[in-house]
C-alpha cells in the first residue's frame, strides 16, 4: 500500500498553504512531520486524511484518487486524530470506549484510565490519550495523527510509542510533532516542512550522515571537511563524507588533539535544516 501526493496545492478558500510536488508514504513506515508553527503540517495531514481536498493535484492510495467516488471506500480505512479533538465530557471513559467500539464494530480495548471516571475530570494529557485510543479502535490501515504527544507525560508517551511499534506492520503511519528529541526512538522517516514546502525528507541515519561534533585542540582539518559551525572552546560541527576513523586519523596527523567525536543531536539538526545551512 502506498499513499501519494502528486503535484498538489492544499489550502483554504482557494488560497494555497502547502505545495507538494511529489510525496510517497509506504507501509511499515512511521513518518514524522516536523516544522515550525504555521509551516503547513496540519493542512497537509488533513489532505492526506481525506478531510481537505487539494485545490489542485491529487492524493492517491495505490493509484486511486482519495477524493473520487472510488476513493470514498478507501477513506473508511483512514484513522485521523486532529490536534484539537476533544472527547465529549459528559461520558465516562468506559462509555466513550464502548460507544466507539460499537461504531467501528471492534472489540473494546484496555486503556490505562479509570473506566468510571468522567471525561470532564480527566487532565488534558488523559483526554489526548483517550482520543488516540479512539483512533486505535478503528484499526485503520492508514493512521494520521496531528501532534499526538502534545500534553502527554513521559509514561503516556512511552505507552504511545509501544502501541505504534506493535501495530505499525502493514500500516502507513504519519504524525506531526514538536517533540524532536523523541524522533530517534519513534520515527523511521522524517519530513521537514517550512513555509508550506517540504525542504528535507529522509530516514534519520541518512539525515545525520556525515554530520559530527568534534572537540579538542584543533590545529586544522583534512581536505574535504566542511565546517558547519564553530562553538568555541575547541568544539566544531563539521560535515565529512568519509569514514569517521579516517577523519580522526587525518586530523590528529595535522597536529590536533581530539577529545570527543559524537553524532549531531536532533535540535542542532532541526536548526540547520530550518536555517538552510546544510
Amino acid at each position: 500500500m502506498q499513499l501519494s501526493v502528486i503535484d498538489a496545492e492544499v489550502g483554504y478558500y482557494g488560497k494555497t498553504v502547502v505545495t507538494v510536488n511529489s510525496l510517497k508514504l509506504n507501509e511499515n513506515e512511521v513518518v514524522a512531520l516536523v516544522g515550525p508553527n504555521g509551516a503547513g503540517k496540519t493542512t497537509l495531514l488533513r489532505s492526506l486524511a481525506g478531510v481537505l481536498k487539494p485545490i489542485r493535484g491529487k492524493v492517491e492510495v495505490d493509484g486511486i484518487d482519495l477524493y473520487s467516488k472510488e476513493g470514498e471506500k478507501i477513506r473508511e480505512f483512514i484513522g485521523y486524530m486532529p490536534a484539537e479533538y476533544s472527547p465529549p465530557t459528559t461520558l465516562t471513559v468506559g462509555e466513550f470506549i464502548e460507544f466507539w467500539s460499537e461504531i467501528y464494530g471492534s472489540q473494546p480495548i484496555d486503556i490505562p484510565l479509570p473506566a468510571q471516571k468522567k471525561i470532564e475530570e480527566l487532565s488534558s494529557g488523559q483526554k489526548k490519550l483517550l482520543s488516540l485510543y479512539r483512533v486505535f479502535l478503528q484499526n485503520p490501515k492508514i493512521l494520521i495523527l496531528d501532534e499526538p504527544t502534545a500534553n502527554l507525560d513521559v509514561n503516556f508517551r512511552l505507552m504511545l510509542y509501544d502501541k505504534i511499534n506493535l501495530i505499525k506492520e502493514g500500516r502507513i503511519i504519519i504524525y506531526s510533532t514538536h517533540d524532536i528529541s523523541d524522533l530517534p526512538i519513534f520515527a523511521t522517516r522524517i519530513i521537514f516542512i517550512k513555509n508550506g514546502r517540504i525542504i528535507m525528507d529522509g530516514d534519520l541515519e541518512g539525515l545525520r550522515k556525515n554530520l559530527v561534533y568534534i572537540r579538542g585542540k584543533i590545529r586544522g582539518f583534512p581536505q574535504g571537511v566542511k565546517i558547519i559551525k564553530e562553538y568555541g572552546d575547541g568544539k566544531f560541527l563539521i560535515k565529512y563524507d568519509g569514514k569517521i576513523s579516517e577523519l580522526v586519523k587525518e586530523t590528529v596527523g595535522l597536529g590536533s588533539e581530539i577529545e570527543e567525536v559524537s553524532e549531531i543531536d536532533m535540535y542542532e539538526l532541526y536548526r540547520l535544516v530550518m536555517g538552510d545551512k546544510v
